[in-house]
């Protein structure tokens, strides 16, 4: 009984983590390497907002549902690093580098 309560509690913290995450980081080591992350927007706008090094130079593709490619962003000072997500429903972002290495993150 114990273990049965005890995997159940387990279930739910870890559902409750994932229901709960809005944010998500990686690392690109060299030029030319990429990261993705998906996620889905209940809401007609959604703000994801990135964090990258500042000596390297960091880039966003977004797709659509069904791969189609809605946007290309330039992570740096003058072009922003928050990306408007409108329409709601599943998109993929691709994180791309295109000079330098670090880690990246991404709330929403």
């Amino acid at each position: 009984m114990k273990k049965i309560f005890f995997m159940v509690a387990l279930g739910i913290i870890v559902c409750a983590g994932v229901l709960s995450a809005k944010s998500i980081f990686g690392y690109l080591d060299e030029t030319g390497d990429a990261d993705y992350f998906s996620l889905s927007a209940s809401k007609d706008t959604v703000w994801v907002t990135f964090t990258v090094p500042e000596d390297a130079e960091f880039a966003v593709v977004v797709l659509g549902s069904v791969g189609a490619n809605l946007g290309y962003f330039e992570l740096n000072e003058d072009e922003g690093y928050d990306i408007k997500l409108t329409g709601g429903g599943k998109f993929t972002l691709v994180v791309i580098d295109r000079s330098g290495d670090g880690k990246w993150t991404a709330s929403w």
